[in-house]
């Protein structure tokens, strides 16, 4: 039966979103050496020198576990990416990741508490030698050193790259334990709203999972869960892939800067209007979408991209330059305006100098080249994280939730790496702290709903009289995750 997650685009946010941001070991170095100088004290030990060197941090003899660093003394927290959907994960160096939120779709992977709101992050068994890190709204893959994939969570579409998993505390198929996708080894994952794709060493791709509108990109859509792996018809000079969290749409960016998209085509996400498409799915409800894959025309200096019911990418002449394009109902392009019309032509983000870019489920998020973290879109939960619920613009349909210009994240330390997911958004200090804002229903900000650990309380997102749809505890205020080792 095919995942019947997508819904209309049109149609008011669910809480259960999607979204990620892959980063892994070689993108960022959180603990670079440490110089001497005033506030740096080096041991002069037969040991050699205890503040930093992990075989003899703080005295001789005490190693910090692998993949930890010795900070000032200390065996410091590795959290070197993170990746957020419903629920939040974070990679560390030395392979390990670590989930928490909710685990009703076996997100989280095995927990020894047995517990289904997890606001306490744990070690998800079975994951070793990971070096990169994506996640959806109820699903994640990792890489390992050798170029395996292995993945986890809700199957309902043949999304893990299998057949035949339990059902599970949602009613559907799951699996809490990964396992690896009969794949070649792979050089990047980047998971989607119900299905997933890798690039493989060669520059080729493969994805797996649900192609109602085409976004396997084999060159037709079609129904019900595709667990095996499919090749994309695309020529063998891919440098970046992008699943979309959102939508089921794709994009991938090649050797010549090109972008190349497909998959479901509503408001321009395929950076064109018309040119091909047809009518998408078998089963309702029914959307534009172009199962062939189809350059974004006269834009030729790509670099990479992230796709979700927005497309946004960075320039390789200019990096701190993104192009976004798509949907506008929520002010996700970032334009200081929500509007329904088509927006399939790449427009440059003029608010803001990214080095990093993020597209969430309804939101958008980017980093500066001072760390400082800027959001805009659907802010209803709180997952701008400016200390505000809602917003000042009206969203398509209506209610006053909306942020369409960027608005700077308040309480976090500069930041290495961020996610936006689903009503959620994690993002990694350059001190290794993992800070939340946005939906806590069930602990996906980190702490207990209602409750932070060592922080701020929750705020309440209950709904104002006329609104649609249920509220409840959110975080406004960013927060840090508790228990992170």
């Amino acid at each position: 039966m095919r995942s019947t997650r997508i819904g209309a685009l049109l149609a008011a946010p669910a809480l259960l979103g999607a979204c990620a941001v892959v980063l892994g070991l070689d993108d960022h170095e959180l603990y670079p050496p440490l110089d001497a100088g005033p506030d740096v004290v080096v041991d002069a030990s037969p040991c050699g020198d205890t503040q930093t060197d992990p075989n003899h941090c703080g005295k001789c003899g005490n190693a910090c576990p692998a993949g930890y660093a010795c900070v000032a003394g200390a065996c410091g927290n590795q959290v070197v990416g993170v990746a957020a959907g419903s629920h939040g994960c974070a990679l560390l160096r030395g392979g390990e990741v670590w989930c928490w939120g909710p685990n009703t779709t076996g997100q989280l992977g095995v927990r020894a508490d047995g517990c289904t709101a997890c606001p306490k992050p744990a070690k998800v068994a079975g994951v070793v030698d990971a070096v990169e890190l994506s996640s959806s709204a109820n699903a994640s893959c990792v890489r390992d050193k050798a170029g395996a994939v292995f993945c986890w969570g809700i199957d309902n579409a043949g999304q893990l790259g299998r057949a035949g998993d339990a059902t599970c505390a949602y009613g559907g198929p799951c699996s809490m334990k990964p396992a690896a996708v009969p794949i070649p080894p792979a050089v990047q994952v980047s998971v989607g709203e119900g299905y997933a794709c890798a690039r493989l060493f060669d520059g080729s791709l493969r994805c797996w999972g649900d192609n109602a509108y085409g976004e396997l990109g084999e060159g037709a859509p079609s129904d019900g869960p595709h667990p095996a792996p499919v090749k994309v018809a695309l020529t063998s000079d891919v440098v970046d892939v992008a699943a979309g969290r959102g939508a089921p749409s794709t994009c991938a960016t090649k050797k010549d800067g090109s972008i190349w998209c497909w998959g479901q085509n509503v408001r321009g996400i395929l950076g064109h209007t018309g040119g091909g498409d047809i009518s998408c799915p078998i089963s309702a409800p029914a959307a534009p979408c172009n199962a062939t894959p189809s350059p974004v025309a006269n834009f030729s200096d790509f670099a990479s991209a992230s796709v979700s019911r927005v497309t946004c990418a960075k320039t390789k002449s200019k990096p701190e330059d993104h192009y976004c394009w798509g949907y506008n109902g929520y002010g996700q392009l970032g334009l200081g305006i929500v509007d329904t019309v088509d927006h399939a032509v790449p427009a440059l983000l003029t608010a803001l100098k990214a080095t990093v870019i993020t597209a969430g489920y309804n939101h958008t998020c980017a980093l500066d080249a001072d760390g400082a973290a800027w959001c805009w879109g659907y802010n209803f939960w709180g997952e701008i994280g400016d200390a505000t619920i809602r917003g000042a613009t009206a969203c398509e349909g209506g209610p006053l939730y909306c942020t369409p210009r960027a608005a700077r994240v308040v309480n976090v330390p500069k930041l290495s790496a961020i996610s936006a997911g689903a009503e959620l958004t994690v993002g990694v200090g350059v001190d290794g702290t993992v800070w939340a804002w946005g939906a806590n229903p069930d602990g996906r900000t980190g702490h207990p709903a209602g409750k932070s650990d060592g922080g701020p309380t929750d705020d309440s997102c209950a709904l104002v009289v006329g609104d649609a749809g249920t509220g409840g505890p959110c975080t406004a205020h960013p927060a840090k995750v508790m228990g992170l080792p």
